[in-house]
């Protein structure tokens, strides 16, 4: 046992500590305890090994702060209640008073520190502030007194009176504003509302813009299963089924040259390949679908039955001389509406082909020309003939190739006055076609003509439009008349007006920043957007879509729609632009804009049967370094340019 003398503790020292009384005792193993003497001064017991060791250093009460410390010091909103002797760092919980009168037991480490700053309810509103304060539509159903953002969750009441139980930090920071049940609608709306075609099967209380899947009844008496916000925006209007149609619709139904061999129960858009008859006695396979819309109106063969027609006739034809009687024609294919006087005049036939009357003149027939009215070549396509097809479904009379000046036009509409160009994307896609368009616009406009100019693919893909704009033109009106008062004009989300344009206009969406929406009992029936001209321009706003579903037609809506937008947003002016190929621009004139300017023609990027809108192939960033310019680098991947026929630029001066 190694005893230290008195004179070792005397002098030595362990962190604060002296030996109050040195003795002669073990430095590391005794457990008597003896009194030291700490630098503060004072003076306690501890064992001798725990102060050589370093156990303990000090007294522990070095930084203890006196009673009269703790009851003149305040710590934020704090102050000790009952003043003890105790170090700021003591982890002992104590009472505490706060400026607001509130007691609060806290570990005094944790006020000293500025951890806890006050009672934590000074900033509680009591319960008559709850009974007199709403957020947005919610007003608390039993008012307490709590902190505004508390996670604490409480039941509200809504102004519609229904209740929701949510936290009052959503309610008072604005993240909930109502119950969401403010729209909701009762089942006896939904039993009493049709949409569309669509009756709801089983009506629960629900919400309009619910993404809730719900059984519908079709007029037709068919079933389906859809989206309740998609029924209720008009999305969908059907069960979907009501174009399968019945096998005597097929067997009285021509498509362009050809009719179902096997008439059975089909849909019009179905992709089922089945057997077609042609009007020239030749069989063919196609879809459905590619025959319902027009992109296949013959067996593709009927010129050959022409040709074997006149090589088994053409002694007899040659021999043939004028006067030449109807009944002298061998017949099999074309078949004359009068006597032939003189080889050079036209004369009026029946095409063996599509049963049309045409005019040739008899030396070509002889010659083995003319045979057919163009139905057969590229003269008169397929979608072409598809386009007439459709204007005689109206009742309405229509001529081929008709010739104005000279130039000649795909289809004229003589009770309309109004001339039809078709034009197919890859024909009318090289140089010279632009100079040759605009200037077959330009003659047909000096001539007085109405005028009309389809591309390919807005026959092919945008059929339902394109068909309403001829209708238009017609001025043949097969649609529900409105008057405004029975219509509701409410603001939209610009992807709900996308939707509608997608389907109802011949361009599509335009991803505008103000939208409204033209509602009949619930229904979107119309839309027009307004947005910011995107380039620099001098005009403030820009009317950028109006469009409408080809059923409804309301009357002055469109001004209507221009005045309520004019007293929301003040615009200075407005600017809009009306298309040459389609419109003339006087409903614009009407609702009281004014014709600033004719605008030049400008390009699309054609591929196949589809244009491109030029901003959607400018230069990539990655182009940009190869030092071509944006034709070089479209024309290389394929592309080529179709022209327009320009714009009018209207504005409206406020």
């Amino acid at each position: 046992m190694n005893l230290l003398n008195q004179e070792y503790w005397a002098s030595s020292k362990f962190g604060k500590l002296r030996m109050e009384i040195p003795i002669a005792i073990s430095a590391g193993s005794s457990s008597k305890p003896v009194s030291w003497i700490c630098d503060c001064g004072n003076t306690f017991l501890k064992p001798v090994f725990w102060v050589s060791t370093g156990k303990i250093t000090s007294c522990g009460r070095c930084n203890w702060k006196e009673s009269n410390y703790w009851e003149n010091t305040k710590f934020g909103k704090l102050r000790m209640e009952f003043p003890i002797e105790i170090s700021s760092g003591s982890s002992q919980k104590v009472t505490w008073i706060c400026d607001c009168g509130k007691r609060r037991l806290n570990s005094v480490t944790g006020v000293t520190s500025g951890y806890v700053t006050s009672c934590g309810r000074c900033d509680w509103e009591k319960s008559d502030y709850w009974m007199n304060t709403k957020f947005g539509k919610l007003q608390m159903e039993h008012p307490i007194e709590i902190h505004k953002r508390s996670a604490r969750r409480v039941s509200w009441i809504c102004d519609c009176g229904n209740k929701t139980i949510v936290s009052v930090l959503r309610v008072t920071t604005g993240i909930t504003s109502s119950c969401n049940k403010c729209n909701w609608k009762k089942p006896d709306y939904w039993k009493d509302t049709k949409f569309g075609k669509l009756r709801i099967k089983s009506p629960i209380y629900m919400a309009p813009h619910s993404d809730k899947k719900e059984e519908w009844i079709c007029d037709c008496g068919n079933m389906t299963r859809a989206v309740v916000h998609h029924v209720f925006s008009g999305n969908i209007s059907s069960c979907g089924k009501c174009h399968i149609k019945p096998t005597l619709f097929w067997r009285d139904q021509k498509f362009g040259k050809l009719r179902m061999k096997h008439p059975n129960n089909y849909h019009l858009k179905s992709n089922k390949k089945i057997e077609w008859l042609c009007d020239c006695g030749n069989e063919t396979i196609g879809s459905i679908a590619i025959v319902t819309n027009g992109r296949k109106a013959s067996c593709g063969k009927c010129y050959e039955r022409a040709i074997e027609w006149y090589l088994k006739n053409r002694e007899v034809l040659l021999k043939l001389k004028t006067p030449i009687n109807q009944n002298q024609i061998p017949g099999g294919w074309i078949s004359l509406n009068k006597d032939i006087n003189q080889t050079k005049q036209s004369v009026s036939s029946i095409c063996g082909a599509c049963k049309s009357e045409y005019f040739p003149r008899w030396k070509d027939i002889r010659r083995g020309i003319s045979l057919t009215c163009g139905c057969t070549t590229y003269k008169i396509s397929f979608s072409h003939r598809a386009i007439g097809e459709f204007i005689k479904s109206l009742g309405i009379d229509v001529k081929y190739e008709q010739k104005i000046g000279d130039y000649k036009y795909d289809l004229f509409v003589p009770s309309a006055n109004l001339l039809i160009e078709y034009n197919g994307i890859r024909w009318h896609s090289f140089p010279q076609s632009k100079r040759r368009d605009i200037t077959k616009y330009k003659n047909a406009i000096n001539h007085d003509y109405k005028y009309l100019y389809i591309y390919e693919d807005e026959w092919l893909f945008k059929c339902e439009c394109i068909r309403g704009f001829i209708k238009n033109r017609l001025n043949i009106s097969n649609t529900i008349s409105l008057r405004p008062s029975v219509c509701e004009i409410k603001s939209i989300k610009s992807n709900m007006a996308d939707e509608f344009y997608n389907k109802h206009h011949y361009i599509g969406a335009v991803k505008a920043r103000i939208n409204y929406g033209i509602f009949y009992k619930n229904n979107l029936i119309a839309c027009a957007s307004f947005k910011h001209p995107t380039r620099q321009s001098k005009y403030n706003w820009e009317l950028s879509r109006i469009s409408s579903n080809s059923i409804f037609h309301v009357h002055g809506i469109w001004s209507k729609i221009l005045k309520l937008f004019i007293s929301q947003y003040k615009p200075s002016n407005i600017v809009t632009f009306s298309d040459n190929r389609l419109f003339t621009g006087k409903l614009y004139e009407k609702i009281g804009f004014k014709l600033d300017s004719e605008i030049r023609s400008d390009y699309y990027w054609a591929n196949g049967h589809r244009r491109f809108h030029k901003s959607k192939l400018r230069k990539t960033i990655l182009e940009n370094k190869s030092g071509l310019t944006e034709t070089q680098l479209r024309e290389s991947q394929g592309y080529r340019k179709i022209w327009d026929l320009g714009k009018k630029r209207w504005v409206l001066e406020l």
